[in-house]
């Protein structure tokens, strides 16, 4: 879901001493860590700011030009500078504030939070008593009172919230999105690079295991003037058990692409008049929705004489 009434707002501007290197430009699942935070960001808006803490910095990030990189308001201010410039730059009433080494920013929580934004200035997830001040939205009312902190160098976060309507995301509503806290993982030393790297491997052999486990193995045999336009007699496909007719055409005319020269229609939502499915010699396939199981035949040809 896009909601270009919010702007989302990376910060960069850390030091990154722990590391000893630049933890925006770190690679991580094939590219650079701030690249895929603000791919992640796109998501949900298309209005973009990252904020850095010189012009220097800003020369080296690897990001598209519609994102807007800024420098910091007030140098030197931490996290609450970044929050302050953010606001200051941003063309909308709320921002969406992440920091650049968080590689697993949850962005159906963001929505949710999203959604919650009425009669508030802040939402803020709380995991274990803690608020989760880099996975927050903030609103422009919080300019005031933020730049009156930096001014007396109070700068920790949660401080300015007991002049602002805070709406707090509790443990018990954040386990909805969120049962092991791993959207506010942040990387500050090769241990945790490590270890992000490491879940990432999890979680792409966990949504392997889901795709296979919902796939079966089917058949596709044509016939006629569609096994001359297709160019074989059939071949094997692994497909979802539950899938659109759509879809079954998409992947069929993927797999034999010269099907859509007159068999499958070119906006994919079906075949030609002429042409049909049969599902295992038994009965035809004319829903929006299928479903298959392992082994299914799938005859296609022409329901015209001779065809």
């Amino acid at each position: 879901m896009r909601d270009n009434n919010i702007t989302g707002v990376v910060l960069a501007g850390g030091m990154s001493r722990r590391l000893g290197r630049n933890k925006a430009l770190e690679i991580f699942n094939g590219q650079p860590m701030i690249t895929g935070i603000v791919e992640k960001i796109r998501k949900i808006t298309s209005n973009i700011v990252v904020v850095v803490n010189d012009v220097e910095r800003a020369g080296l990030l690897p990001i598209s030009e519609d994102v807007n990189i800024v420098t910091d308001v007030f140098p030197d201010k931490g996290s609450l500078g970044g929050i302050y410039t953010g606001l200051t730059y941003a063309s909308t009433e709320w921002i969406m504030v992440v920091a650049c080494d968080m590689p697993f920013i949850n962005l159906e929580l963001m929505e949710h939070m999203i959604s919650k934004i009425l009669n508030y200035d802040v939402v803020i997830p709380v995991r274990d008593g803690r608020p989760e001040t880099m996975h927050a939205l903030y609103s422009k009312k919080c300019v005031e009172t933020i730049e009156t902190n930096i001014s007396m160098d109070d700068l920790k976060i949660t401080n300015f919230f007991q002049n602002v309507r805070v709406r707090f995301v509790e443990d018990d509503e954040l386990k909805e999105f969120d049962s092991t806290g791993i959207s506010f993982f942040n990387v500050n030393t090769e241990s945790e690079l490590e270890e992000a790297r490491q879940v990432l491997k999890q979680k792409s052999i966990e949504r392997t295991s889901e795709i296979e486990k919902d796939q079966v193995k089917i058949s596709v045999e044509t016939f006629g003037m569609a096994r001359k336009i297709a160019g074989t007699s059939g071949f094997d496909l692994h497909v979802k058990k539950f899938i659109s007719l759509e879809e079954f055409c998409t992947v069929i005319a993927n797999m034999c692409p010269t099907l859509l020269q007159g068999v499958i229609r070119k906006d994919y939502l079906g075949l030609e008049e002429s042409y049909v499915f049969n599902l295992n010699g038994e009965s035809f396939l004319n829903s929006e929705n299928l479903n298959f199981h392992d082994g299914d035949n799938i005859l296609l040809f022409s329901s015209q004489a001779g065809g």
